[in-house]
């Protein structure tokens, strides 16, 4: 093989050639592969933590199945016939208010609603007849819910308070 004269000036160029070259190489593999798996690294984090955020929700959901299930027991244990409506109407009849209430389903038309609501309006009861009423209707399992209570103001007649209250309870079977 023949030696190579080569002179100062084109031994630096060959020189600085061959370090431009080794800092474009550098500098691709900085940006293709490199970048690539450090973005991947990010990924691998990220869903990591999405994985986490899903097992919360998935054991929260599962608790929550949990006492669905103790409460369609409990639904279920009120017997196949029972019915808001009526439960509701024997109370107010308990509590002495039927002629001074008007007591109105407002069931949804649809089977599949997972719950019966029951509309009372009363007018002319005492302070006392009020809180009877809602302690026997809260009496026992029944799973009964005072939803809302629109309007607690004195009557018009100045014979008492007059109110207007919905009760909802889950239907069996319902979910």
């Amino acid at each position: 093989m023949a030696k190579l004269n080569l002179q100062k000036r084109e031994i630096r160029i060959i020189a600085f050639a061959a370090i431009l070259i080794v800092v474009l190489v550098g500098y691709r593999v900085a940006q293709g592969p490199w970048k690539a798996y450090t973005d991947s690294i990010v990924e691998v984090k990220s869903a990591e933590m999405a994985f986490k955020n899903a097992q919360g929700i998935r054991d929260a959901m599962l608790e929550s199945r949990r006492g669905m299930g103790e409460l369609q027991k409990r639904a279920k244990a009120r017997g196949p016939g029972w019915n808001l409506y009526q439960y509701l109407t024997g109370a107010v009849k308990q509590a002495q208010l039927e002629n001074r209430s008007d007591i109105q389903s407002k069931d949804s038309p649809s089977k599949e609603a997972p719950y019966s609501v029951v509309q009372i309006t009363i007018k002319g009861a005492s302070l006392e007849e009020l809180v009877n009423l809602l302690h026997a209707i809260h009496n026992g399992d029944k799973l009964i819910i005072l939803d809302s209570m629109n309007y607690l103001k004195p009557d018009g007649e100045g014979k008492g308070l007059q109110c207007l209250m919905q009760f909802k309870s889950p239907k069996v079977g319902a979910a």
